[in-house]
């Protein structure tokens, strides 16, 4: 099952995005891709079971909120 995420920093202003999944504590391989317009999709395969832990990261800072499945 492939996973979609996508992250939209339009309005962010400048600076730096960061994405990165967690499972089991360890990092999941993930792709970026620009959409254009600050808009980026991620996609990746879950390669095992558990809850994964989505941390974006906005000039360095992770943003706030919980993501997870």
């Amino acid at each position: 099952m492939l996973i979609l995420i996508i992250v939209d920093a339009s309005n962010a202003g400048s600076g730096d995005l960061d994405v990165e999944v967690r499972c089991n504590g360890q990092v999941v391989k993930i792709r970026r891709e620009p959409l254009g317009q600050s808009q980026y999709r991620y996609t990746y395969i879950p390669k095992q079971g558990g809850e994964h832990l989505i941390d974006v990261q906005y000039n360095y800072e992770s943003v706030p909120g919980k993501f997870r499945f």
